[in-house]
């Protein structure tokens, strides 16, 4: 399978609030006709950002068979039959300004399937510390983070790490999208809070061996789900 994922932007003079209930309303249900070939297809509409501000207002996931597949639909999406779309993007997009990359995805914990969308969700953008390799982050990441996050974070009901294959563009500069889902805004809060906490003080400590730690960004999101994929 092939994670690919989208950086998106709303047209100028389009609020976000218009982006998003154009996206769900009218985008989303026309590619799902357009393009029956994806496997998972999910929106993640920007509410806040923690750390800097960002350039884009939802971050789109796609899975396919493979990556022809991906790039199939790539070229359909430039053909005449994909006219409906490009011109349906030109009403609520700044196409020019999206940015896609493929991923590697590493998944502890599956978010649960039925009431997936009444979860609270984070996703953190995260760029390794100068001087370690893309498979020496990976490696303290899987090994050591990970394993330290399902620990330290009750309420923490998904997790995923998306690791960069192809280098994303533009001002996106990060190694992994990590996906982060709660049960419920205390959860979350709490993570939000835990800073002072013995297990924020341990997160932070181990962040600074293998992050840039002036570099993450930290977004909270409202997830929409069309498809969701299902792993072997």
């Amino acid at each position: 399978m092939i994670k690919a994922i989208a950086f998106i932007r709303r047209k100028a003079g389009v609020s976000r609030e218009e982006f998003a209930r154009h996206y769900e309303a009218i985008h989303a249900p026309l590619g799902m006709r357009l393009i029956p070939s994806m496997r998972g297809y999910t929106r993640n509409h920007v509410l806040s950002a923690l750390g800097s501000d960002v350039d884009f207002d939802c971050i789109t996931t796609f899975w396919y068979d493979s990556l022809e597949a991906a790039l199939d639909v790539v070229n359909f999406a430039q053909s005449d039959a994909g006219k409906p779309l490009r011109d349906d993007e030109a009403t609520f997009m700044d196409s020019s300004k999206t940015v896609s990359i493929v991923v590697e995805e590493r998944l502890t914990l599956p978010p649960p399937t039925p009431g997936r969308e009444s979860l609270v969700k984070a996703v953190a953008l995260l760029k390794r510390k100068a001087g370690l390799t893309r498979e020496e982050f990976i490696d303290h990441y899987e090994q050591v983070h990970a394993p330290l996050i399902v620990r330290i974070t009750p309420g923490l009901v998904g997790y995923a790490r998306n690791y960069v294959v192809t280098p994303p563009g533009g001002d996106l500069d990060f190694d992994s999208m990590t996906e982060l889902w709660h049960q419920d805004q205390a959860a979350f809060n709490a993570v939000l809070r835990s800073g002072d906490t013995e297990g924020g003080r341990e997160r932070q400590r181990d962040e600074a061996t293998f992050l840039d730690t002036q570099r993450i960004i930290f977004l909270h999101v409202q997830e929409r789900v069309s498809i969701t994929y299902r792993r072997e």
